[in-house]
């Protein structure tokens, strides 16, 4: 693999993972806590086929907040933070660092309950050439989360 794939791989690992929990803001999102079974997909401009995971989390916490997404907290502001019970969205700019490029975005969270979604978007540059990150998920909760036992029993 091309370091240029890696760099834009890790960008958009770091975009999928991030989306575990509903995000927090003036009130909360209902979200049941427990186990979910969790479809990511995620795709980028440079690449012809979406990248898709299943995984089956635990989420204990309904709540995120929304600068925990961010990929740097210092150099990332968010905007337009929207909240209803039900539904979540912002956009979100990131200065350049570094040799890291200036990013924007938007996210867009919503909840059923039982059912959780998002979708992601990030543009930035990536060699001199644009590079456009989407990322969505669908959640499912199926079942209690269940605690593993400790070392002592």
């Amino acid at each position: 693999m091309s370091s240029g794939k890696f760099v834009i791989l890790s960008i958009a690992i770091v975009f999928c993972l991030l989306p575990h929990s509903t995000v927090y803001a003036e009130g909360e999102l209902s979200i049941k806590p427990g186990y979910y079974k969790l479809i990511k997909t995620t795709k980028t401009n440079f690449d012809i086929v979406a990248a898709t995971s299943t995984t089956e989390e635990c989420i204990t916490d309904p709540d995120l907040d929304p600068e925990s997404v961010l990929p740097n907290k210092e150099n990332c502001r968010i905007r337009n933070l929207k909240s209803t019970k039900n539904n979540a969205s912002f956009d979100f700019t990131c200065d350049k660092t570094g040799d890291k490029s200036a990013l924007k975005g938007h996210a867009n969270y919503s909840t059923g309950g039982n059912t959780i979604s998002y979708q992601f978007k990030i543009e930035g540059l990536f060699r001199g050439k644009a590079l456009i990150v989407e990322s969505s998920g669908t959640g499912e909760r199926i079942g209690d989360c269940v605690s593993e036992p400790g070392l002592n029993q």
